[in-house]
Order: C-alpha cells, then structure tokens, then sequence
C-alpha cells in the first residue's frame, strides 16, 4: 500500500486508501511505542525491582491487546476524518496527494490532533531514555560488583591452594631438618643419637599418617576447581540471559526512535510551514517522501538485531535456510 502511495504520490486521489493507509500506520507506530514502553518497564521491574511483581505471560498478552487499542483509540481513528485527497503545488504542477485534506485548513482540530501526537512522541522517548537509562545504572553496578566478587573468590582459592601446599613444606622441611640433626650431631654421643634418631623416626611416621589422610592437593584442586566453574557457569548463563535479552530489546528500541526522528522532523516542517511542499524540486520531493516512512527502516533492522543477539532466532533461520537449499538439491 505505501509502495503504491508513494508510486502515485502526486497524481494520488482516492481519499478512502489514503484513510485506510493513515489510520494503519498511526494504529501501527502508536501501538509499537506502547508495546516499547511496556517492554521498557518490564526490564526495568526485572533489573532494578528483582523482588517485586513480575510480568507474566497472561499480564504481557493483555497488555499487548490493550496497547493496540490505546493505538486506535486516541491515534488513528481521527486519521480516517482528517486524511484524504488533498490538492498540492509541487515544482510548479498542481497535484493530488495523501495528506490532510484542504477544508481542514482552517479548522483548529487537526492541529489539536497534531500537537497531540507530538507532546505523546516526546513524552514516550523521554520515558523509554529515563527507564533505560536506570536500567544501565543497575547493570553496570552489577558487573563492577560480580567483578569484585570474582576477584575475592580467586583470593580465598590462592589461600586454599597454598594451605594445602602447606603440608608437603611441613615434611620436606622435617627431612632437611633430620639430614642435618644426623649430621651435626657428634660421634662421641652415641646413646643420645640413638634416641633422636628414634624421635624422628617416630616424628615422621606421624607426619606420614598425617599426608595420607590428607587429601591429595591436585585432588582438592580439581574437585575445587570444578565445583566452581559449575556454579559459575549456572550463575553466569542467568546473568548474561537476562543481559543479552535487555541488551537487544534496547537496540530494538534505539532503531525505532532513530528511524521515527526523521519521519518527525518532516511532519513538524510540514504542519508549521504551509509553503514547504512547494519549495521542494523533484529530488527534494523524493527525499520528503522517503523521510516521511523512516519510521519502516526498524521493521528491516528488527531482524538483524534478533539474528546477533538471539541465538533461538539465528537457529531457525539456519535451519530454514538448510531446508530451502536441500528442497532445491
């Protein structure tokens, strides 16, 4: 329909497709800002209120149906009266055109309706950066915290490694200790050598038992080892979960604001300045009409970011793919 709009968008009159296009775009646009907003505050209720009310899957389909007709109830239904055929000047040549219709002009209506839109579009993005923006505060301070964390666990692994190294030093220093008692020792005193060689003996034996019911130190530290990465692994597949997820519904966010501002750059222009269409040549028009529906470049961009960061996603387009070409094999 928007392909066949901007085909014929000077020579363009019939005010019943020209309603029906407007009311499906604003019903489209406002709903998407709602359903964003709502995303938004459920990433903010799971980051910054973890022990609060969550979402559901029941609560998240009302809220969906309810964000389509807030949609069609305070933005498109006024498009179907307000939008038609309407006659233009564009480089000299007198048109017709999808826009608001020329006996609206004077009225006081479509210009309510237009501030409306404007104040409700500054307010959702001021919403969505306020709400982003504490949910990047309370990420960034959970990571420097789990870095933290992390940097304390491997000290008090250090500390274990070297208590159970410990041991051994114990012993090795016992032999050292004996070579040289039996060595320094005079020759003359042979009772009293006697009896410390038996001390020692009897030292060592008990240092011995000691070691064997120790457990080995490799043992320990790979059982350590392990029992870790297991607990890191299972805290760290929640933590980057929740962080992919927040991460794309934020870049999804992003390229709906980004490719809305030109498309609002130009509707502003174009309510405020009533000769704008007329001082535009036949390039300029063409780049009015592309800014005027780039609000339909994140519709293209949506996929791209599922496919970086959804893994579910990338796995079904492969394997769509790897149907595809083995139908055609």
């Amino acid at each position: 329909m928007e392909l066949y709009i901007m085909r014929f968008s000077i020579v363009l009159d019939e005010p019943w497709l020209c309603k029906i296009s407007r009311c499906s775009t604003f019903t489209m646009n406002s709903s998407s800002a709602a359903i964003l907003v709502a995303i938004a505050v459920d990433r903010f209720r799971r980051i910054c209120r973890p022990h609060g009310p969550q979402l559901n899957t029941k609560t998240s389909k009302r809220i969906c149906i309810g964000c389509v007709l807030i949609g069609i109830c305070l933005y498109a239904w006024p498009s179907v009266i307000f939008y038609g055929t309407r006659t233009i000047t564009v480089g000299g040549y007198v048109g017709k055109s999808c826009q608001i219709m020329n006996q609206y002009d004077g009225l006081i209506s479509p210009k309510i309706y237009f501030l409306f839109q404007i104040c409700s579009t500054a307010v959702i993005f001021i919403v969505l950066s306020v709400l982003y923006y504490l949910v990047g505060v309370i990420v960034y301070k959970h990571k420097k915290m789990r870095m933290k964390r992390s940097e304390e666990r491997n000290k008090v692994l250090d500390m274990l490694i070297k208590e159970d190294r410990s041991p051994n030093e114990r012993v090795t220093r016992v032999h050292i200790n004996t070579k040289d008692e039996i060595h320094t020792t005079p020759t003359s005193n042979i009772r009293n050598l006697s009896t410390q060689i038996n001390d020692l003996k009897h030292e060592n034996s008990k240092v011995d038992s000691a070691i064997h019911m120790q457990p080995d130190y490799k043992q320990r530290k790979e059982i350590t080892q392990s029992d870790t990465q297991t607990n890191l692994k299972s805290v760290l597949s929640s933590k980057l979960k929740i962080g992919g997820s927040t991460l794309m519904l934020f870049l999804i966010t992003l390229a709906y604001v980004v490719s809305f501002l030109p498309f609002l750059v130009i509707a502003v222009l174009r309510q405020t300045d009533s000769k704008f269409l007329m001082t535009l040549n036949e390039a300029g028009y063409a780049v009015y009409q592309v800014c005027l529906r780039s609000y339909l470049l994140s519709c293209a961009i949506d996929p791209i970011i599922y496919l970086f960061c959804n893994a579910q996603f990338r796995n079904f387009c492969l394997d769509v793919f790897k149907s595809q070409t083995n139908r055609k094999v």
